[in-house]
């Protein structure tokens, strides 16, 4: 016996002669085919509502994390306010202390002019 006459005897065992078996051997794959396809799609839509209740959690907690945020954002600008008038305050310093340098160079040299005269004068004499 060919291997192809083996493969043949086997199929040929594998058909049912009574229809109603042939019936209910189908009817029983589709069933068990159908639980499958309820089972995963039971599984997929449980994955999606936990993926929503992941999104909806994080929603959920949106206002707090924005209320955070704004809270932030105006700690920023109270320190941006403090170092803008820190700034001032240097410029204001810096400008007092230019104005006292130059008033100490303009009698230095009005000191140093009136020595230079002195000895000027004391030379001539």
């Amino acid at each position: 016996m060919s291997d192809i006459d083996i493969e043949r005897e086997r199929v040929d065992d594998s058909i049912p002669t009574d229809p109603g078996e042939s019936l209910r051997a189908f009817h029983s794959d589709y069933m068990e085919a159908q639980a499958r396809a309820s089972e995963a799609g039971s599984l997929f839509l449980q994955e999606c509502l936990e993926g929503l209740v992941a999104v909806f959690n994080r929603v959920e907690n949106l206002p707090d994390t924005l209320a955070d945020l704004k809270k932030g954002v105006r700690e920023i600008a109270s320190g941006l306010e403090q170092t803008r008038a820190l700034i001032a305050q240097q410029g204001a310093l810096q400008g007092q202390i230019l104005e006292q340098l130059s008033e100490l160079n303009h009698e230095r040299a009005g000191d140093a002019h009136a020595d230079e005269r002195r000895e000027t004068g004391e030379a001539s004499r």
